[in-house]
């Protein structure tokens, strides 16, 4: 999951996203979501059809399973967790 990580992280488009669903989180809080990592399932989704473009020839978007999914998805749920804070102080939100 790490490259697919990194993916987001280099793509402006991507990082746009993340920070968007960060926005939406801090302002909404986690109201009607049932497990957290489904608040960045959209973000996995642009981030699988921005790679696919990018890479044709890999295979390895392709094999991703439903638990390689979620852990992507949790990675930014525990990410928001950790920078949460620093989201005010840096007028992201």
């Amino acid at each position: 999951m790490e490259k697919f990580i990194n993916f987001v992280e280099q793509n402006k488009q991507l990082k746009e996203l993340k920070i968007s669903i960060y926005k939406d989180i801090y302002t909404c809080g986690w109201f009607g979501t049932g497990r957290f990592y489904e608040r960045f399932i959209r973000l996995f989704e642009v981030m699988r059809r921005h790679y696919m473009n990018e890479h044709k020839a890999s295979g390895d978007i392709l094999r991703i399973t439903t638990q390689d999914m979620r852990s992507f998805c949790q990675h930014y749920v525990n990410e928001y967790d950790s920078v949460k804070n620093n989201l005010f102080k840096l007028n992201i939100v």
